[in-house]
C-alpha cells in the first residue's frame, strides 16, 4: 500500500517564504552619472531596476530631471538596509567625484565600505 505524502505545515512553508525573502532581498547603494551635466546622483533602494526607470522618467524639480542620459555608474549590494543607507551617506559626506571615480577604478574600495559599515 503507498502511503500519501503529508504535506508541509502551512507555517513552515510561511517561514521559508519569510527566510526567502529575508535573505534574498538586497539593497543597493548605487551611482548614476550623467555626461551632459557631468554629474554624479547618489542613492539608496531595494529595486534597482524600477529606481533606474524612476530616474529616468523623473518629474520637474527633480534633480534628476536636469538630464535624461544617467546611466548607472557604480552599484555596491548590500545586506540590509541600514548597512546601505550608512554606505550611501558616507559616499554622500565625501563630496568627491575624485572619491567616486576611485570606488569604480580600486574595486577594494568598495569592499572596505561593505566591511566597515
Amino acid at each position: 500500500m503507498v502511503r500519501a505524502q503529508e504535506e508541509e505545515p502551512k507555517s513552515h512553508q510561511v517561514y521559508d517564504l519569510m527566510a526567502f525573502f529575508y535573505f534574498h532581498n538586497m539593497h543597493y547603494v548605487y551611482i548614476l552619472f550623467s555626461q551632459k551635466l557631468n554629474k554624479f546622483y547618489i542613492g539608496y533602494t531595494a529595486d534597482l531596476n524600477q529606481r533606474i526607470e524612476y530616474h529616468q522618467m523623473a518629474l520637474k524639480g527633480k534633480f534628476t530631471a536636469a538630464a535624461n542620459d544617467w546611466e548607472v555608474y557604480i552599484t555596491i549590494e548590500c545586506s540590509s538596509k541600514k548597512h546601505a543607507l550608512a554606505i550611501e551617506r558616507y559616499i554622500k559626506h565625501m563630496k568627491s567625484k575624485k572619491y567616486i571615480q576611485n570606488l569604480k577604478q580600486f574595486p577594494e574600495m568598495k569592499e572596505k565600505l561593505l566591511l566597515r559599515y
